[in-house]
Formats: structure tokens, sequence, C-alpha cells
């Protein structure tokens, strides 16, 4: 039992140190000032490895994680593209986990937010909030409350969101009466 440990505290340390060298390169260059990422494969990911759909995308939130390296090499912007209006097509069951899920992560974010506010990290949800579960649009609401007060980061998650409906909801907030007036 003790070789065990010892052996995964090194595998640890070692990961860490290799992390460490490769921000220290990566921070040597041009950094971007704004990093996305789409979380989609998640359902692939998991059939190709005979897991749950609802396991496939636990891990990619598990992955989204990995999203305090942009934070490390101070990165001002990074966005997330979680879930699609359109996802909502899928059967219950998947949106129902997918919802659960969000939520889960929300509320786990609002108990321990000492990350977002280490690096003064503010969370926008963008997208339609208001087509999400009440319970899923309060943890948003929670969630962005606790981090409206940083402002050296900002952390964009889009659920639900499409570029369809963000144009279409762009073109019809224009004032375009005012011009023929």
């Amino acid at each position: 039992m003790f070789l065990r440990q010892a052996l995964r505290w090194l595998q640890n340390k070692v990961t860490s140190k290799a992390q460490q060298l490769l921000l220290t390169i990566l921070a040597a260059g041009p950094i971007p000032k704004h990093v996305a990422f789409v979380m989609d494969g998640n359902r692939r990911y998991a059939r190709s490895r005979q897991k749950k759909v609802v396991e496939g995308h636990t891990e990619g939130f598990v992955a989204l994680r990995r999203v305090e390296i942009c934070l490390r090499l101070d990165i001002k912007c990074v966005s997330a593209f979680a879930f699609s209006i359109e996802n909502f097509k899928r059967c219950e069951e998947e949106v129902d986990a997918l919802m659960g899920l969000a939520e889960e992560k929300l509320v786990e974010l609002c108990e321990h937010g000492d990350l977002l506010d280490q690096y003064g990290v503010r969370l926008n949800v963008v997208g339609r909030t208001e087509l999400l579960p009440e319970s899923v649009q309060e943890a948003v609401r929670k969630a962005e409350r606790m981090t409206q007060h940083n402002n050296r980061a900002i952390f964009n998650l889009c659920m639900p969101y499409t570029s369809r409906d963000e144009i279409t909801t762009a073109i019809q907030n224009c004032d375009y009466g005012r011009r023929y007036r």
C-alpha cells in the first residue's frame, strides 16, 4: 500500500513539474487574449469506450477544468461552448442528465469558487438561459453574482446557444425604425 502511494505521489510530482515546464515554454511566446473551447464529441467518446453517454458528458465537464491552464497563462477571456439549443432535441433522459450535470457543476463552483477568485475570473453564462430549467437558472444567477466582483479575466460559459439564434436575436434587438422615421 505504501509503495503504491509513493509511486502515485512521484507520478503527480513529475506530472506537475512537466506541466510547469510546458507552461513556462508557452508563456514565452505570444499569448492570445481569448481562447474558446467547443465541448463536442462527448457521446462519441463514451460510445467508443463502451460507456454510458452521460459518463462521456461528465468526463467532458471534468476536462473543462483544464481551463485553469489558460488562467495560469494570463489569458483574459476563455469561452466554453457547452450546450447548444439544438441539444434540447436529444432524448429526454440525456437532456435531463445534462441539465443535472450543469446544475451540479455550477453549485460546486459556488461552494468552491476559490479558483475563480484566485485568478480574478468573472463567470458569464451566455445564451438563452430562459430555456434552462428553473433550478439551473438559479444556479447560474448565484454563480454569476458570486463572481461579479472579479475583473482580471472572464469565463464565458455558453449554454444554451446557437450562432443562428445569436444572429437572429441581435437583429431583433436592433432599432432599425429610427433610420426610417
